[in-house]
């Protein structure tokens, strides 16, 4: 007969009661008395040897995960012992639909229940992926950048573009997981025109997710504005993503152009008003964080800063060439020069002309006003060693080249 712990059977004080704890031997230990001859009271456990029984549970899918929208059954083993599922039921099956963690109760010889559990995963596809940025690669192609999210069953992603009707989107390609996340639209100009680009991802059951917000590309044009050496720049606007400023990148190559300007993102035009020689042109979107594109688990090329325009440049639009009518050639002499150089222009009038001198990138670096009398003298200076060009104005217009040693 059990009877709780008291201070007439042990040592312990009389509010306590009850089981003390198990021991290291997994015995629960109780206070007691029995009877022979006298009454006696003792400490001790109880001890009932039983077999644990194990739920044996099988599957038809491998590791426990099947796709969304089909299903898993676990079978359990016949004729070994007596299952209970989460529904209570006692077949030799349980089918699921979706993920969960299955408890199983077993019942022993010995009337007793055992319990296990089951993880069973689902595979679905994941929503959640986004494009970072679309640009435009050296080569002049549209790229699509995204950054992968790991662990989450993607084997592919597909990559749409804008088709000619408003808001339809055509599949244009794929690109696996364990490769980088970055793909060129060769089919597409920049130079050309603006475009819309979206992807998916596709899990390895082959379910696609829904297409991700879509980022249109910064599209460049040039024109002759209304001054000469005034070359306008004209875009559409970069979609996807909030952004305070557009950059502008100017160089006299493709390979040396430096940021120049900023202006911003409410505009969609922009005027340099020294446009006198061949100059390229690129507008920038700054993103607010790195977009580092992924190949397998480890970053790959970049991380983008920017999302970049086309490139263009003012070769077709250059003032001096459209205006060779306009603007008369003269020449300096001598010419190259060191020190000094001699210009002299034609003007029976004797009118007043300044001189303005431009570097290749059109940035004025000298003025001289009020000549007259046909020619006038250019001192070198501080001016470097270098190309340059030089314009008169006045009732009629002049233009030349000289070269600095």
């Amino acid at each position: 007969r059990f009877i709780p712990y008291s201070r007439n059977n042990s040592s312990l004080p009389e509010e306590f009661s009850g089981p003390i704890e198990f021991n290291s031997d997994k015995h629960l230990w109780f206070g007691y008395k029995y009877q022979s001859d006298v009454k006696r009271t003792a400490t001790g456990y109880l001890s009932r040897p039983a077999l644990q029984e194990t739920a044996i549970i099988t599957a038809d899918k491998p590791s426990l995960i099947f796709c969304y929208g089909d299903s898993l059954t676990l079978s359990a083993e016949k004729d070994r012992a007596s299952y209970v599922w989460p529904d209570g039921s006692n077949s030799d099956t349980y089918r699921l639909y979706d993920a969960d963690t299955v408890e199983v109760a077993v019942e022993g010889d010995n009337q007793c229940f055992y319990y296990d559990t089951i993880k069973v995963d689902v595979q679905k596809v994941f929503e959640e992926e986004k494009v970072c940025a679309v640009s435009v690669d050296t080569s002049q192609q549209n790229i699509i950048i995204w950054e992968k999210t790991q662990e989450v069953g993607t084997k592919f992603y597909h990559i749409y573009r804008e088709m000619a009707v408003l808001d339809s989107f055509e599949y244009i390609g794929q690109v696996r997981a364990d490769s980088l996340s970055v793909f060129a639209d060769p089919d597409v100009d920049p130079r050309e025109r603006s475009v819309k680009y979206k992807i998916t991802s596709v899990d390895t059951c082959g379910n696609e997710s829904g297409k991700s917000f879509y980022h249109r590309t910064l599209h460049l044009t040039i024109n002759k504005g209304n001054k000469l050496g005034e070359v306008n720049l004209i875009w559409s606007h970069y979609e996807g993503i909030n952004f305070p400023t557009y950059y502008i990148y100017r160089g006299s190559s493709p390979d040396k152009l430096v940021k120049y300007d900023s202006i911003s993102s409410g505009n969609n035009s922009w005027t340099d008003v020294n446009a006198f020689d061949t100059l390229y042109y690129v507008l920038a979107v700054p993103l607010s964080g790195a977009c580092r594109p992924t190949w397998n688990k480890k970053m790959g090329t970049g991380p983008y800063n920017h999302s970049l325009s086309n490139m263009d440049d003012n070769k077709k639009v250059l003032s001096y060439i459209g205006d060779l009518k306009a603007a008369m050639e003269i020449r300096s002499y001598p010419n190259p020069f060191s020190e000094l150089t001699r210009i002299e222009y034609p003007d029976p009038s004797d009118a007043d002309y300044q001189l303005r001198v431009y570097d290749l990138g059109g940035k004025i670096v000298r003025e001289m006003h009020g000549i007259n009398g046909g020619e006038v003298f250019f001192e070198r200076e501080n001016l470097p060693a270098g190309y340059y060009i030089f314009e008169l104005q006045g009732k009629n217009l002049y233009r030349g080249k000289f070269i600095i040693r």
